[in-house]
């Protein structure tokens, strides 16, 4: 089941399936190591439903602004 980056509870882990964004989004995600196919768990995501979203990736932690995050399209990993 695909689902929004957003959706994803703490601690649950992901792989990329889509990015619904124009070349520049897919540029600046590229540049913080986010792209369809990578693994990612997500670290933090606020309370609110507005702020970033903090995901694990290859090691590191990236801040994702909620509007982008929205765009990421995930499947599920058990």
């Amino acid at each position: 089941m695909t689902i929004q980056l957003t959706e994803l509870n703490i601690r649950q882990q992901a792989r990329i399936v889509e990015i619904a964004g124009g070349h520049h989004m897919l540029t600046r995600l590229a540049h913080m190591g986010i792209h369809k196919g990578i693994k990612l768990s997500m670290v933090s995501t606020p309370i609110i439903k507005r702020g970033p979203v903090v995901v694990s990736v290859s090691g590191s932690q990236v801040a994702i602004g909620h509007g982008m995050a929205m765009k990421i399209m995930v499947e599920h990993l058990s």
